[in-house]
């Protein structure tokens, strides 16, 4: 099988444990561009924020962003695809977590919202400085529902939970409550949060959109993660990859399970399966 489009999920899989691409991943990815395979980085991460991790592979890739609710072509800067969050949507997801001690961030595609500023050691901080201000990522400090809608009405993303305490049962429980939405999707990218898009918005269907975009058939493709956000890109994919570190959710729906994101599994997949 010719595999013509590899679509990557960044924290977990192509990010080793220090938030750096390894040599060899560059490399192979380098290789499989030289061999007219195309490159998607596909991510939770907002736009903004991901855009400075592809950058340093030092190839031309699209950009899935926000589990899939926005595509965007890095070198010719077309938007291909974006779906937002309606405000009657956020204002419910709003209702239905605002009384539980969670942190909750807002996000358009290149803006962060939330209730305090982000530590300096935050990787957000930190990309900010390496970037030119068109590339920053912006942050909106409020807590007050009414004044973020006005501000961002019909441009909100994705909405994040995170709940950094011992007992996870109350963030289960909430993102349990949220799934009874039919009008919303909920996904974790690990197990201290939960993630919230419009209703179709999933990594799968950002591959779908952007393989067919492309002219490249379902089979032809390789997908490769490592959390439950990524299970619906893995099971759209030709060929799915789990990472070695991944959820057993991911690996049982895999077709393959390559090394840990800590060693080089991103590059031994492609070694393997395109060079």
């Amino acid at each position: 099988m010719k595999y013509k489009l590899v679509c990557i999920d960044m924290d977990g899989t192509l990010l080793n444990g220090h938030s750096n691409i390894s040599d060899r991943n560059k490399e192979a990815l380098k290789k499989a561009v030289n061999k007219g395979v195309q490159i998607a980085i596909s991510t939770g991460r907002i736009f903004a924020s991901a855009d400075y991790f592809a950058g340093l592979i030092g190839i031309k890739t699209d950009l899935i962003s926000c589990n899939g609710a926005y595509i965007k072509n890095r070198s010719t800067n077309e938007v291909i695809y974006s779906n937002t969050l309606t405000d009657e949507q956020v204002l419910k997801i709003h209702d239905t977590i605002k009384d539980h001690n969670f942190k909750i961030i807002y996000y358009t595609h290149d803006t962060a919202i939330v209730d305090s500023k982000f530590p300096e050691n935050h990787t957000y901080n930190i990309t900010n400085k390496l970037v030119s201000d068109d590339k920053k990522i912006k942050f909106f400090i409020e807590s007050d529902i009414s004044k973020i809608l006005k501000n961002y009405s019909n441009k909100i993303i994705k909405v994040i939970c995170i709940d950094n305490s011992e007992n996870k049962n109350t963030l289960l429980n909430v993102k349990n409550n949220l799934l009874k939405f039919s009008d919303i999707e909920t996904v974790s990218s690990g197990d201290n949060n939960f993630e919230v898009m419009q209703k179709g918005v999933s990594k799968g269907n950002a591959a779908k959109i952007l393989s067919e975009k492309l002219g490249i058939k379902q089979d032809e493709v390789i997908c490769i993660g490592d959390n439950e956000n990524d299970l619906s890109m893995i099971k759209f994919a030709g060929l799915g990859v789990a990472m070695g570190n991944g959820s057993d959710i991911v690996k049982k729906s895999a077709n393959y399970i390559t090394d840990t994101n800590t060693n080089d599994g991103v590059a031994k997949a492609i070694e393997r399966f395109i060079l």
